[in-house]
């Protein structure tokens, strides 16, 4: 106690006497004012940071971040101030399922007014957040169990004695019950077993077998009429495999089929047809004959009037499939049926508009599917590769160990693997050997002596190995050496326990999209792949191959001239050359003009590239649309994905693609609504088969949001101008040194480190030869699916420029009356009250400053609102 009091008093002189000298003050002043200019310059990145930072952390945890934050508010409390609190151990371990307790709970409400819908970014997630939401699930009830067992682990750890009653009183309860259950299911079985019986045999005559039986006979075959109705009704999926129209069993005008009900009580149960009753297998009227039933094959005459029956042995094909027992429809969808031609639409012929018409377009469209014609690799490049000889590797794996060594840094190259743009060196960390001197002693442990009585002393080498920072240490004194402008250096590589440096080759070898196509490994994995995309080349010339229906949504970033856009030609180049317009659909968005419309004609296409950007967000909201459309559709039948609705469904739905070539150009437009519409496709779109590619050319915090990375887990970077931007896309440094021309780094969802990939060139004379193929190719059936805004209100919302002939932006009226009920005024609160972007924003306050509604800029602060408005 005494040792620390001295230690305060000594610490405490040494602060007054420190700060008793002019120079010292002097220089706290200096430090603070630079600290507040570096502020004030940087005050618009602080503030678009703190914006991001606080969106994320909203987005993640929702209300709870309230919880939270009083649990580390409590936890820094009892670490700094009061640590007896820690005694309670239980409770400290019990408080995060506790927390994650009330996260589950609150996942359950998603408010989107009042002054909770800050916390729900105005609906997008629920108070739960991400975190919330992963803990409740998405299925109400189950959500309850997950939570309410949350809820029980903490109750254990706090408690276990209270846990061990609650459980032994909750078994007692369920043995109760049964218990109870079972007593009266044995009793209600042993009521109805008991019969009485009769000493006379029980014969009785056939009419009086129908009498007593015609009520269990007649529930049966109206239960099976019912059934019939189901399969054959006109919101049933199954569709029936003959060309005749089906029957009309309400119709009026033709005799009803219960009085064949009860014509067929009398004929035997076998007398069906495929399992369907023999009243409706064999017609009384044979002009309404079912359309499930085969054509009635005439009898054959063999010339003497004798008639031969030649169809009774033969086997009849199974039209009856039970496992598709009939669409499910929700009333709340809206008034009435799919069909809008009502009940009897499935009556219709093939020329009209009726539901038989679209079920015979779309069976046609299935079966015609393979009508589309593939395009050839041959239209593509085979260049031949080039690389790096033996030789060279050999040079260079002595440069490196030579360079390490005059630094004094100790190496091996123990493996090199040869790739089209660099060669990554395995290095083994060596030995750091020193000498000194030691005591010479005997076996006893006695310190040995000279002839002259001094002690005996000898030399004793001493080794420790390398440390792995000693080695990243030096790589720019390897760049040098190596005469390379970047090498990157990484560990553990190849598997093994080596410190890999990857070292830019003389002479980097192409990579084209046939070479790579046509390899041992994509062509294993196209067979399982929905969207096979072959995007390169890893470090160790092994051939790197996506799914992009796995990915599922894909983020690229690059700076000019890196090869984003090449990298975007490719992943639509391979997907056209593996799926046919029957298959795929693809939206293109290029606000450049110049890089996708190459594409313009191809059947693919949902509508013509899109160049203009008020353009963009209508198109984004029907997509938007067409996926809550294929959710309700995949609802009907009661499966949960695109692959699953596909297999059950005559109508197959295609893929959409979405590639957006340049985000930041849309994010300056309208940043709002592009967000939004890309985070809730993001969200939900895997599940119909709607995937985004999104690029951009400069990954900053105001382009790419937090919500954005958040719903983008794929990642792919070229090279890029900073170090800052490598962490803003990637979230790790290493873009920064990428050499370019298609050098990139790559990372999945399932990867923990970004790869190194060297991408696939395709030329403009090869996706020339690809348009062309596609443009000249016969039209075959592929899906009718329509992007257009569904009313007028919409349209004219997304039709209408952000600013008028004359320069005014069409939201002046809005910051208008905004300012007149504030006194004052900023580009913040015009941003957050008027859901804009912070340059609309900006040119929204100069606007207001030239009309005289707000006084002049005084630095960071707010406008003065001038009275009398």
């Amino acid at each position: 106690m005494a040792q620390d009091v001295s230690n305060a008093n000594m610490t405490s002189m040494l602060l007054r006497a420190i700060f008793s000298s002019w120079y010292a003050k002097i220089a706290v002043l200096l430090v603070l004012a630079a600290a507040a200019g570096a502020v004030y310059w940087n005050r618009e990145s602080i503030s678009l940071t703190a914006t991001s930072l606080e969106e994320g952390v909203i987005s993640r945890l929702g209300l709870g971040v309230v919880a939270v934050a009083l649990w580390l508010v409590v936890f820094a409390f009892a670490l700094f101030v009061n640590q007896s609190l820690f005694r309670h151990y239980r409770l400290w371990l019990a408080s995060p399922f506790l927390l994650a307790f009330l996260l589950g709970v609150l996942s359950f409400f998603a408010p989107f007014q009042g002054p909770l819908a800050r916390f729900t970014l105005e609906g997008d997630i629920t108070l739960g957040g991400t975190v919330g939401y992963a803990i409740a699930g998405e299925i109400v009830w189950l959500g309850v169990l997950r939570v309410a067992a949350v809820l029980a682990v903490a109750i254990a750890i706090a408690s276990p004695g209270l846990a061990m009653g609650a459980l032994s009183l909750i078994g007692t309860a369920f043995l109760g019950m049964y218990i109870l259950a079972m007593s009266a299911g044995g009793a209600v079985g042993r009521m109805f077993k008991s019969r009485p019986k009769s000493d006379k045999p029980n014969i009785q005559s056939p009419s009086e077998s129908h009498s007593q039986g015609r009520w269990s006979e007649s529930l049966r075959e109206t239960m099976e009429l019912q059934e019939f109705r189901e399969r054959t009704s006109p919101t049933s999926t199954w569709e029936p495999r003959s060309e005749h129209p089906e029957p009309d069993l309400d119709d009026p005008a033709e005799p009803p089929v219960v009085e064949e009900l009860a014509e067929s009580l009398e004929r035997p149960r076998d007398a069906g047809l495929n399992g369907l009753p023999a009243y409706l297998a064999e017609p009384k009227h044979p002009e309404r004959r079912s359309a499930f039933a085969p054509d009635p094959v005439p009898d054959s005459d063999d010339g003497n009037g004798t008639v031969s029956d030649e169809v009774a042995d033969e086997p009849v094909q199974d039209v009856y499939e039970p496992e598709d027992s009939g669409r499910k429809f929700n009333r709340l969808w809206g008034g009435g049926a799919p069909d809008s031609d009502g009940g009897n639409a499935h009556l219709a012929g093939p020329e009209s508009n009726g539901g038989n018409g679209r079920m015979m377009s779309m069976m046609q469209a299935v079966m015609g599917a393979a009508s589309w014609k593939r395009p050839s690799l041959s239209m593509f490049v085979d260049a031949s590769e080039g690389g790096i000889t033996q030789e060279e590797m050999n040079e260079t794996a002595h440069t490196i160990r030579e360079t390490l060594g005059h630094y004094g840094v100790e190496v091996e190259v123990e493996d090199a693997q040869p790739g089209p743009t660099v060669t990554m060196y395995g290095l083994v960390p060596g030995w750091i050997r020193r000498q000194k001197q030691v005591n010479v002693t005997d076996a006893d442990g006695k310190s040995k002596l000279d002839e002259k009585g001094r002690q005996m002393r000898t030399r004793v080498e001493t080794k420790t190995r390398v440390k792995v920072d000693a080695i990243t240490a030096r790589e720019k004194d390897l760049s040098l050496a190596l005469r390379t402008p970047s090498i990157r250096i990484e560990t553990p590589v190849m598997g093994k326990s080596l410190v890999g440096v990857e070292v830019p080759n003389p002479n980097p070898a192409l990579v084209t999209l046939r070479n790579v196509m046509q390899d041992r490994d994509f062509e294993k994995m196209r067979k399982k792949a929905k969207l096979p995309v072959a995007i390169g080349k890893g470090g160790s010339g092994e051939t790197v191959n996506i799914d992009l229906a796995k990915m599922p949504h894909l983020l690229v970033a690059g700076s000019t001239g890196s090869g984003k856009s090449v990298f975007i030609n490719t992943i639509l180049s391979c997907l056209l050359i593996e799926k046919d317009p029957s298959e795929l659909r693809v939206l293109l968005i290029d606000p450049k003009r110049v890089e996708l419309t190459p594409y313009n004609g191809i059947p693919h296409l949902l509508t013509p590239v899109v160049v203009e950007t008020d353009q963009v967000v209508s198109l984004l909201r029907g997509l938007i649309r067409e996926m809550m459309d294929r959710y309700r559709r995949m609802e009907e039948i009661g499966v949960r994905n695109i692959d699953s609705y596909n297999k059950k469904s005559p109508n197959h739905m295609p893929y959409l693609v979405v590639a957006v070539d340049e985000l930041a150009d849309l994010m300056m437009t309208a940043s709002v609504d592009v967000e939004q519409a890309l985070c809730r496709l993001a969200q939900l779109g895997r599940a119909t088969g709607i995937h985004l590619v999104v690029a951009t050319q400069r990954p900053s915090v105001d382009v790419l949001t937090g919500l954005i990375k958040a719903n983008f887990p794929s990642r792919v970077s070229f090279a890029l101008t900073s170090q800052v931007d490598s962490r803003t896309i990637l979230d790790t440094a290493g873009a920064e040194k990428l050499l370019g021309k298609g050098d990139m780094l790559y990372q999945s969802v399932d990867m923990s480190r970004p790869e190194r990939v060297q991408g696939v060139f395709i030329s403009d004379s090869e996706i020339e030869d690809l348009v062309s193929f596609w443009q000249s190719t016969p039209r075959g059936p592929m899906a009718d699916i329509s992007l257009e805004p569904v009313g007028g209100a919409e349209a004219d919302e997304t039709d209408d420029d952000d600013e008028d002939v004359e320069g005014r932006d069409d939201m002046m009226d809005k910051a208008i009356e905004l300012a007149t009920r504030q006194k004052k005024l900023s580009t913040s609160l015009l941003q957050r009250r008027l859901r804009i972007g912070y340059p609309r924003a900006a040119r929204l306050m100069d606007q207001l400053e030239e009309e005289g509604i707000v006084g002049p800029s005084d630095g960071s602060k707010s406008r003065d609102v001038i009275i009398g408005v």
